[in-house]
């Protein structure tokens, strides 16, 4: 009993060191823009996410909360944050499950560290490609030519109100056909949807803001895609290497789809990307028909797993009847912010916690 008064002060001053740290870094005027987002198609698992971005002129933070449809893929459910350091020419990629942190360059770490979405698809393998690692006409030795480019750009005249702010309604179809030497053509339909802030909006200090922070980030890239600013970095790289062997193919191709696409004012807060594909060229060339498609950032050793659960299914869907190619989509993205504010937020967000341990720096 005499005892009893030490071990409650005891106790007492070890709750007190529980406590939560006070955060006293400055607190600074910053754009938040809060999403959901929702993917899937023929090539990717179905899943569903939240994004919360911080942007200022010299930096950007994206926190990323993901879930799987899948209960095999429950426990590749991914809790991270990538904080974009322009100021420094840094990335660090958070993994907030784990309390640990890589650390890149800019531009990203290299490709066997990123988190592979297409690996979790039938067929998963390790790599950038849907069922694998995109392989180019080249890679597969298969020679084409470009046969019709056909890019549409059309403002519906719809108007609908997202994350506080108006938005117009831009449609965008972009067919590619490619033809081999016997002329069997290869087929790739882009379908967008873009609801972008009204011009209005975008001369506001906070757009201007938010327009100076893309421009420092891709131009640090040396990456300025007009494509890859429409539909975001993620939904870029689903495609990504599609759109290069294109590039490599015919330069005019991506040309003509730059200049129609910088008729489209504003930011997009929402938007919606398809991509449909029926193969005909080079049919019986080994290596297969891989299409491009990747994304996303996570744990790292996926492909094995999501391959032995869902392998055979990529049969199923290439041997699908080629007159209803244009109801399964390779590739499905959907975006839409639910909140657009200025708020004044920690320096804090924008540093890597201290009690996060470092797993990699390159």
């Amino acid at each position: 009993m005499k005892a009893l008064p030490v071990v409650v002060a005891g106790l007492s001053v070890l709750g007190g060191c529980a406590g939560p740290m006070t955060d006293t870094t400055p607190k600074n005027p910053t754009m938040v823009i809060q999403g959901k987002y929702s993917m899937g198609g023929a090539f990717l698992p179905d899943a569903s996410g939240t994004e919360v971005i911080y942007i200022r002129p010299d930096r950007r933070r994206v926190d990323d909360n993901m879930e799987f449809d899948s209960f095999m893929l429950g426990w590749a459910d991914y809790s991270g944050s990538d904080i974009y350091r322009i100021d420094q020419n840094k990335l660090w990629m958070l993994d907030n499950n784990n309390e640990s942190y890589r650390e890149c360059p800019l531009a990203g770490c290299f490709g066997d560290l990123e988190f592979d979405l297409s690996s979790l698809g039938p067929g998963g393998n390790s790599g950038a490609g849907a069922g694998g690692e995109y392989q180019g006409y080249s890679d597969r030795g298969c020679q084409v030519s470009l046969k019709s480019n056909d890019f549409t750009v059309e403002e519906t005249g719809q108007r609908r109100v997202i994350g506080g702010y108006d938005t117009i309604e831009y449609q965008v179809s972009w067919q590619i056909d490619m033809a081999d030497q016997r002329n069997r053509v290869d087929t790739n339909l882009f379908k967008f949807v873009f609801w972008t802030i009204t011009p209005e909006a975008a001369q506001s200090p906070l757009w201007q803001g938010h327009q100076q922070s893309m421009d420092n980030y891709y131009q640090a890239l040396n990456a300025n895609h007009p494509l890859a600013r429409m539909v975001g970095p993620e939904a870029y790289e689903a495609f990504s290497g599609f759109i290069e062997d294109l590039d490599k193919i015919h330069d005019g191709a991506i040309s003509d789809a730059a200049e129609q696409l910088s008729a489209i004012e504003g930011y997009p807060l929402a938007s919606k990307v398809e991509w449909f594909q029926k193969t005909d060229a080079c049919r019986g060339r080994a290596g297969g028909r891989a299409a491009g498609a990747g994304g996303g950032q996570g744990p790292g050793s996926l492909a094995d797993v999501a391959a032995n659960a869902l392998g055979g299914f990529i049969a199923d869907q290439r041997s699908g009847s080629a007159s209803n190619w244009k109801e399964k989509a390779l590739v499905r993205y959907e975006y839409e912010a639910t909140q657009v504010s200025e708020q004044m937020v920690h320096d804090s967000t924008f540093m890597v916690p201290e009690d996060y341990s470092l797993q990699q720096r390159r």
